[in-house]
């Protein structure tokens, strides 16, 4: 107990450091006719700030509309993560570190991680293309009830990937009036921008082993249990031993990178 004590603290220790070394940058306007295709040649040459630790260059700005993210990486790990489970921009419009809305493109599907991997720049193309069908993931918005959204909404919030000179490209604009947040100009927002690791995921099937009234994880359940590994997985109260069923399992195959950024929006 002691131990899970001191990681706790820990944890949580690491977490506040973590936001609070978060860089604070004021908002330029963002240029009129934007166009979110991946293409950020109308972003200029350079994206003007850097995350090391991430690998990206990146932009965060704003006009009357939108709140807009781009970002760029020529780390080849950083584009397979990409292209396998997308970046995902949470922002918090009151400061701290609760995320409250959150938009994550391209969504991630349950296919062989390996085909995001060791890519060719021709292959990496292809991927992208195939990206303006994925989903766009969201959360924490009150106007929108689908957690998944087609990359043409009726919300306006955009995103897409692109590519050039080695370079894998990230637009994404979303309406500020999503945000409902109060004195947006007033207020400093947070960012947190998260390059999301690759996951392999496995169905797999196992027996039964008990089954019972009483769960062996704690509380009371209608349902049997199946030990998987120290875990329990819950099946039917009238299912027999030895009956084969299937539960999913979840591998981290590269590991997620994220950082935070305070932000005071550009005052039009």
């Amino acid at each position: 107990m002691k131990a899970n004590r001191i990681f706790l603290i820990t944890t949580v220790f690491a977490s506040a450091m973590h936001f609070c070394n978060a860089q604070t940058i004021d908002v330029k306007p963002a240029p009129a006719g934007i166009t979110i295709d991946g293409n950020i040649k109308e972003w200029g040459d350079n994206l003007p700030y850097v995350n090391d630790n991430a690998k990206v260059n990146y932009l965060i700005t704003n006009d009357k509309t939108n709140l807009y993210i781009v970002v760029k990486t020529k780390d080849a790990v950083k584009q397979s993560n990409i292209l396998g489970s997308g970046i995902t921009i949470s922002v918090n419009t009151r400061g701290k570190k609760k995320t409250v809305n959150s938009v994550t493109f391209p969504a991630r599907e349950k296919e062989d991680p390996s085909q995001y991997q060791n890519l060719t720049p021709e292959q990496t193309e292809a991927k992208i293309s195939l990206t303006k069908s994925r989903w766009i993931d969201v959360s924490g918005f009150a106007d929108i009830k689908n957690e998944q959204l087609d990359t043409k909404n009726a919300y306006g919030i955009q995103a897409a990937l692109g590519y050039n000179d080695g370079y894998l490209t990230y637009e994404e604009a979303i309406p500020l009036e999503l945000f409902h947040a109060p004195n947006p100009i007033s207020n400093e927002w947070v960012v947190d921008i998260d390059i999301n690791g690759l996951i392999r995921s496995e169905t797999k099937t196992i027996p039964v082993v008990y089954t019972n009234a009483r769960s062996s994880i704690g509380g009371r359940s209608d349902a049997g249990s199946v030990l998987n590994n120290m875990r329990a997985v819950r099946v039917s109260e009238n299912a027999p031993k030895g009956k084969l069923v299937s539960d999913n399992d979840e591998t981290a195959v590269t590991a997620n990178k994220d950082f935070k950024v305070k932000i005071n929006l550009a005052k039009l």
